[in-house]
């Protein structure tokens, strides 16, 4: 057996010491190519614009928002004065992370997402969203799960364009209505609060906001308040609607000259209208 370092030597006048010398002849140097040239040619994340860098933070999903802030320090320091981040489901995060975000973190949001209050009532996670819509008024889409406060809160933002309220307290529908880009309104259920409160808070939204889809579940839903049901509307659904007689199919036909669907699970028959 060769000693070690006779081994190693072998291995470097066969192996690599062709390497280097075909490299060489090959691939010469570029003297001309100075260091400060080559740094100009390492695209780094930080090296794009702001407006890049932005435009790509605001798509991150809403579980990894908070991670984005420990990346770095240039980043930390967009997403609190730049980033306007698309979405994020505040209860991805614990309340005690909420409320530091809310106060620190975020700078601004495009679409939120509160869910699980009835299982984290007792914590405060509720009292959460009112220092949320106090801060973020320019919001255009809000899906809550189960809030039990009044929903007041939510109409200073006028660019709203997308509600959905599941088991919420009801008893401030109509106020809504003052969020005329709203086109989009999906309802099912209501709170224990108002639960025998009926719906006519649906009314001035149907009057005032050009709404495109509606969908009502489990509601107390009259003939008379499909009277004034938008004209605009192109998608509808009811589902375990009560006290709605065929004067309602008929107050639809008339009002929604542009419905393309229509689903209604109490009659349990769907209508495609081409």
């Amino acid at each position: 057996f060769l000693p070690t370092w006779l081994f190693l030597l072998w291995n470097i006048i066969f192996f690599f010491w062709p390497n280097v010398v075909l490299s060489k002849l090959f691939f010469p140097p570029d003297h001309n190519f100075s260091h400060d040239s080559k740094e100009r040619f390492v695209h780094t994340m930080d090296k794009f614009p702001i407006e890049i860098m932005t435009m790509w933070l605001k798509m991150v999903s809403s579980e990894s928002i908070l991670t984005v802030y420990h990346v770095c320090r240039e980043w930390r320091r967009l997403c609190i004065n730049n980033v306007t981040f698309n979405h994020i489901n505040m209860s991805d995060y614990p309340i005690k992370i909420q409320r530091h975000m809310v106060d620190n973190l975020l700078h601004n949001v495009k679409s939120v997402c509160f869910e699980d209050f009835y299982l984290s009532y007792i914590i405060g996670e509720q009292m959460m969203m009112i220092p949320f819509f106090e801060k973020f008024k320019n919001l255009s889409a809000i899906n809550l799960y189960g809030y039990v406060h009044p929903l007041i809160h939510i109409i200073q933002n006028k660019n709203l364009t997308w509600l959905k309220l599941r088991w919420c307290d009801l008893r401030e529908l109509k106020k809504i209505s003052v969020c005329t880009k709203l086109t989009h309104l999906e309802i099912m259920g209501s709170s224990a609060g108002s639960r025998r409160q009926n719906m006519d808070g649906l009314t001035p939204i149907f009057r005032h906001c050009k709404l495109t889809h509606l969908s009502l579940h489990l509601l107390k839903i009259t003939d008379k308040l499909m009277e004034d049901l938008s004209p605009t509307l192109l998608h509808l659904e009811l589902f375990r609607t009560h006290m709605i007689t065929d004067t309602t199919l008929t107050h639809i036909t008339e009002r929604c000259p542009l419905l393309t669907h229509f689903y209604n699970l109490m009659f349990s028959y769907l209508w495609s209208i081409l």
